[in-house]
C-alpha cells in the first residue's frame, strides 16, 4: 500500500472543514461563457483570465461553460484564500475527462513562509460546506492548475497551521504520524499497487512527473533530463554530450538526442514564453532559444523546436539548446494500411485517415468534419482532429513536398496547411505545413486549413 500525495491525485472522500456563516449573502457572480467542443480540445476564459482546457471527448455534446468569479466563497475551515475563487457551470454536471483549470496567484495573498508551491485547490458544491482537494500543479511562477471532472466551486488556498489548523486527523494536514491508514481523511486513500495515485510519480496518471534528475513521460516511454545544459551547441558536440551522460542508473550510451516527434511531445500547452513545462524541467529558455533534435532536414540543417517561446518546430542550423532523452518503452513498428481507407500508426497506436478531405475549412468546421466522419468501421463520433504531437509522429521529415510517406498517404497537396486541435496563448491554433513539415502557429478560427483526422 502506498500514501496518495493529494496535490497529484485524485481524493474521493469530502472533508467537512468549514461552516458557513448565518446569513451569509450569496455569492456576487462576474461570469464570462465559452464553447467547449466535443470533437477538438478547447479553451474557455474566465473573468478574471482563468483559462479552462477541455480535450476532445470531455463533453459528449458541444457545450456552453461558464466561468464564474466568487470572491465571497467562504473557504475551508484553517485555509488561506490566495486567489478569486471560480465558479464552473453548468452546476452539478460532470466532465467524461479531466479538465485543466489554471488560476493566478495573488503572491501577496501567500501566507509568511509559504510559495505558490503550497497552494492546493479546494472542490465543492455551490451551496456546501464540505470540500475536497484536487490535483494541483504549478505552471508558472504565478500561476497553479487542477485538475477536475467537475462542474463546481474552486478555491486556491494554503493551508496556514497560524490559522487554526489542529494538527489532528481531519484537519488536512498529513502529518508524520500519519498515514493512509490512520487517516485517510488527510493523507489520502491506500492503493493497490499500479493503480493512479500511489507512487511518488503517479505512473500510469498521464502526468509528467519529476524525480530528483529525470523527468518521466508515461505516455510515450520516454525519460528526459531534468536538468539540461545551460547553453547551446552544435547538433555533433550535443550527440557526444547525451551518448556520454551518466544519469538515472542507465550506463553510458543510453542517452540520446531526442527525434522530431519525440521533442514535440515537450510543448506544454497552451503556454508559451516557454513552452516547456519550467515547474518540472529545471531549465531556463530565452525567447529566441530552439531544443535540438537527431532529426537531419533535407535542406542541411536539424529539426528543432523554438521551446523558448511556443515551440514551433522548424529546421535550425548552428548552436542550438540541448534535452536528452532515454527511451523506457522501445517504439516499435510503422505505418500499416488497413485497405480500409485508414491507417495505423503501430509506433503510436493511432489510427488515421489514409487521404485527407481535400476541402479547406475552418477550425470549427473541421472539428465537425472529423466528429462526422465514418470511416474504417467505425462510427461517427469516434474521429478528431489530432493534436500537434500526433500530427507530428507522422511526418515523414525526409521528404519535402509533401512531407507524408506516399505510399501510406497517397495524393497529399504539395501545398497548404493541416489543423491541430492544440490550442496557443491568445487562443490560437497550431498547424502543419504540408510541404515542409514545420509545426507553425497563430491559426485563428476562420483559417482554412486541410484536416487528417486520428483514432
Amino acid at each position: 500500500m502506498h500514501r496518495r500525495r493529494l496535490p497529484f491525485a485524485f481524493f474521493a472522500v469530502f472533508l467537512v472543514i468549514g461552516e458557513a456563516a448565518c446569513g451569509d449573502s450569496p455569492p456576487e457572480l462576474v461570469t464570462t461563457e465559452g464553447l467547449a467542443l466535443a470533437s477538438a480540445d478547447s479553451l474557455v476564459t474566465g473573468p478574471g483570465g482563468e483559462r479552462v482546457r477541455v480535450r476532445a471527448g470531455s463533453v459528449t455534446e458541444d457545450t456552453v461553460i461558464t466561468v464564474s468569479a466568487i470572491p465571497t466563497r467562504r473557504p475551508p475551515r484553517g485555509a488561506a484564500v490566495v486567489a478569486t475563487p471560480v465558479r464552473l457551470g453548468p452546476s452539478g454536471e460532470t466532465f467524461m475527462h479531466g479538465v485543466e483549470i489554471e488560476i493566478t496567484i495573488d503572491v501577496a495573498a501567500l501566507p509568511a513562509g509559504k510559495t505558490i508551491d503550497d497552494v492546493v485547490v479546494y472542490r465543492g458544491t455551490n451551496t456546501g460546506t464540505a470540500f475536497v482537494p484536487v490535483p494541483t500543479r504549478r505552471t508558472s511562477p504565478t500561476t497553479i492548475a487542477a485538475i477536475t471532472e467537475h462542474f463546481s466551486d474552486f478555491l486556491p488556498v494554503v493551508v496556514d497551521p497560524d490559522a487554526g489548523v489542529a494538527t489532528t486527523c481531519g484537519d488536512d494536514v498529513c502529518t508524520a504520524d500519519e498515514d493512509c491508514t490512520s487517516c485517510p481523511f488527510d493523507c489520502g486513500l491506500c492503493l493497490p499497487e499500479g493503480e493512479c495515485g500511489n507512487g511518488a510519480c503517479d505512473i500510469g496518471c498521464g502526468y509528467l512527473c519529476a524525480t530528483s534528475i529525470t523527468v518521466i513521460d508515461e505516455a510515450h516511454g520516454l525519460e528526459w533530463e531534468r536538468t539540461p545544459s545551460a547553453t547551446g551547441m552544435s547538433n555533433a558536440a550535443a550527440t557526444t554530450y547525451c551518448a556520454g551522460l551518466d544519469l538515472g542508473g542507465y550506463p553510458v550510451g543510453s542517452w540520446r538526442l531526442p527525434t522530431y516527434p519525440e521533442v514535440a511531445t515537450l510543448l506544454y500547452e497552451p503556454h508559451s514564453l516557454p513552452a516547456i513545462n519550467d515547474a518540472i524541467f529545471e531549465i531556463t529558455l530565452a525567447n529566441t532559444d530552439y531544443v535540438q533534435t537527431s532529426t537531419p532536414d533535407v535542406q542541411g540543417g536539424v529539426w528543432s523546436s523554438r521551446l523558448g517561446n511556443n515551440g514551433v518546430l522548424m529546421s535550425v542550423s548552428g548552436s542550438a539548446r540541448v534535452i536528452c532523452v532515454h527511451r523506457s518503452t522501445p517504439a516499435t513498428g510503422g505505418l500499416v494500411d488497413n485497405l480500409d481507407g485508414t491507417i495505423t500508426d503501430q509506433r503510436s497506436g493511432l489510427l488515421w485517415q489514409q487521404v485527407a478531405d481535400p476541402a479547406a475549412r475552418n477550425t470549427i468546421d473541421q472539428s465537425n468534419f472529423c466528429a462526422a466522419l465514418v470511416l474504417g468501421g467505425l462510427p461517427a463520433g469516434s474521429w478528431r482532429a489530432p493534436r500537434f504531437w500526433e500530427l507530428a509522429s507522422i511526418v515523414d521529415t525526409t521528404r519535402i513536398n509533401p512531407s507524408w510517406d506516399p505510399m501510406a498517404f497517397p495524393g497529399a497537396p504539395t501545398t497548404g496547411n493541416y489543423a491541430t486541435s492544440t490550442i496557443m496563448p491568445g487562443g490560437t491554433y497550431m498547424g502543419l505545413r504540408s510541404d515542409s513539415g514545420s509545426i507553425q502557429g497563430g491559426f485563428g478560427f476562420t483559417s482554412q486549413t486541410l484536416v487528417r483526422c486520428v483514432h
